[in-house]
């Protein structure tokens, strides 16, 4: 199937005014832009954004009942609304702050949201595009730069993943010491955890991709990511019994990890 790649740029308002048309609980990926705001300041935004949906055309007025989505955006915009699958790739780097970039998935259909100046952009995809686009949002061409394919040390241990976000906050806070206290109490080897504790106190870069599925009223979630730091390249994959498995990856083995967990969470909706 040939699409005519279609764009369209709104504001978290206007989102979240077409997500209430569409009935959608939530949107994956975009931030609430009520957050703190009085009722009356909410409806004064809603107003606006569908004022300048109707005027845009991206929504038609009815006679019958509220506005629809016009035909020229409604098959564009269900993949957003509406999602079998959602990935979500965030990248940060000491050097250039943090990225994110979501991917919106159904059979047949796929759309890229941003954020571009404040305005939430979508863009969308063929879906053989949907694997190769994703594989571009975590920014794998960033691991070029790393000094050299040097793994952390040590080999795979698994804890629960609460215990591997207090040692974060602690390296961070205090250093690698009390990182490394907690990462001990949970049986990861001297040789893990210690240049784990280095890397989660001097955090270079991260990325973590982390897939959505549509699963009755609710989402099956799936992530995996990396720490690069002082103590090397550490592979992390989350387990649905709330653990992390930390392992040490060089470089090339880092891509292909990334690159793979991609390939097979997208493969179903090409």
């Amino acid at each position: 199937m040939t699409l005519t790649t279609r764009r369209l740029r709104l504001t978290s308002a206007e989102i979240a005014y077409l997500a209430a048309l569409a009935e959608a609980p939530v949107v994956v990926g975009v931030p609430d832009p009520f957050a703190g705001a009085l009722p009356e300041e909410i409806s004064g935004q809603l107003d606006a954004a569908r004022a300048a949906l109707l005027e845009r055309q991206v929504i038609e007025a009815s006679a019958s009942g509220p506005p629809t989505a016009s035909l020229a955006w409604a098959e564009m915009l269900a993949p957003v609304f509406a999602p079998e699958a959602v990935a979500v790739i965030h990248r940060w780097t000491a050097a250039h702050g943090s990225s994110t970039g979501v991917l919106y998935l159904t059979q047949g259909r796929a759309v890229e949201q941003s954020v571009e100046e404040g305005a939430v952009a979508l863009v969308e995809l063929e879906p053989d595009q949907a694997a190769d686009r994703a594989v571009g949002l975590i920014g794998l061409v960033g691991l070029l730069d790393l000094p050299e394919e040097r793994p952390g040390a040590g080999s795979p241990g698994t804890l629960p993943i609460q215990a591997l976000h207090r040692a974060a906050a602690l390296a961070r806070q205090s250093g690698p010491d009390q990182a490394l206290a907690v990462l001990a109490a949970q049986g990861l080897a001297p040789e893990t955890a210690a240049p784990l504790a280095e890397t989660l106190a001097r955090p270079q870069s991260s990325w973590t991709v982390r897939l959505y599925r549509a699963a009755g009223a609710g989402w099956e979630a799936r992530s995996v990511g990396l720490a690069h730091g002082p103590g090397g390249l550490f592979s992390l994959r989350e387990s649905d019994s709330g653990t992390v498995t930390v392992d040490p990856q060089p470089q090339g083995a880092v891509v292909e990890m990334l690159e793979g967990f991609v390939a097979e969470a997208l493969a179903a909706h090409r």
